[in-house]
């Protein structure tokens, strides 16, 4: 069903790729530069008739205590219950990029970095988020990491050819 996660025609939840993964020990990583909950890295982890349940979204990728989550969406972590159940989730929370770029924390981690999304040059750059998650995730058991560069389509579909060629190099990167 359009705009639906991880059900099918009737509603029923499927396995999405961190169950998978989690399922068979890996650690698990969303790194994006929308917002956390926004559609592709929701597709990784949530089940929900309507992709536009952020709040909800994300409490599922909290709960499924997925092991990096990076991108935008300061807005949506702000809530007394979300960081009641980071703090019981034992995730390290952070928001600047200066606190990403100091390291020291360990999985669990959220990095909310800014309200909204991340548009090419915002920082943490997506490269940088990348890099860190590569970090915290690596292992001998091995890990699944996602990692999107939400705006090329967004620019695109703008029809914003500057803005997608920016969006492209900082991808690419």
């Amino acid at each position: 069903n359009n705009k639906s996660i991880g059900v099918d025609e009737n509603g029923n939840a499927v396995e999405t790729i961190v169950e998978f993964s989690k399922a068979r020990g890996l650690k698990t990583g969303l790194v994006a530069t929308q917002i956390i909950p926004h559609a592709t890295p929701a597709g990784m982890v949530a089940h929900t008739d309507y992709r536009g349940l952020f709040n909800t979204i994300l409490k599922q990728m909290i709960n499924a205590e997925v092991d990096v989550l990076y991108g935008g969406g300061f807005e949506y972590t702000q809530t007394a219950k979300t960081q009641s159940r980071l703090e019981t989730r034992g995730y390290t929370y952070i928001e600047t990029a200066d606190e990403l770029y100091a390291g020291g924390f360990e999985t669990p981690v959220l990095g909310a970095f800014k309200w909204g999304g991340m548009y090419a040059g915002s920082l943490p750059s997506l490269t940088d988020m990348t890099a860190s998650a590569l970090e915290l995730l690596e292992g001998d058991e091995g890990f699944f990491l996602m990692v999107e560069e939400s705006y090329i389509d967004i620019t695109e579909a703008d029809l914003d050819m500057e803005g997608t060629i920016k969006e492209m190099q900082s991808f690419d990167k």
